[in-house]
């Protein structure tokens, strides 16, 4: 079972199983913040399937994307696969923008070395979410990555 509670935290007890988080924030200087998630294919849902990758990490409502990128350490694998990455509401449920930071990457596009300036809809916007703020999504798509691993950065600033 899982709830939110009253201070805004997501509980998990009984048959759930608690995750770690593969991302944190970072505070670079006055109200400039970044944040980092590192995660491989295997951190990634079924094709299709949205899926927070990074728990507890929260872009607050009111800030502003300056950039996001992708930087590729180990060459993502998997025929037609496609990398989107977004993000959803703090209740887990409620859409935002499931392709806000970049769509639909090529899996040809994922090699090592790689680094991606993503380019989705709310990179160089404010992040306008009725008070509560957003969490980072990946959704793997068209088919089933075999091997990968990433590193996104997210850049923000609170006016």
């Amino acid at each position: 079972m899982t709830w939110t509670n009253n201070d805004g935290l997501y509980i998990r007890f009984g048959t759930e199983k608690p995750v770690v988080s593969l991302g944190g924030e970072s505070s670079t200087d006055g109200n400039n913040r970044v944040v980092t998630v590192d995660f491989a294919f295997s951190d990634l849902a079924a094709t299709g399937t949205e899926k927070i990758i990074a728990e507890g990490v929260i872009i607050p409502d009111g800030a502003v994307v300056k950039s996001a990128s992708l930087h590729v350490s180990t060459a993502f694998v998997g025929a037609t696969a496609t990398l989107t990455l977004g993000l959803i509401d703090t209740d887990r449920s409620t859409a935002y923008d499931a392709d806000g930071i970049d769509a639909a990457i090529a899996v040809a596009a994922l090699t090592a070395g790689a680094t991606i300036a993503c380019d989705g809809a709310v990179v160089g916007n404010l992040i306008s979410n009725s008070g509560t703020g957003v969490m980072i999504t990946a959704t793997e798509g068209t088919a089933a990555f075999t091997a990968g691993v990433a590193q996104l950065v997210v850049e923000y600033y609170i006016p």
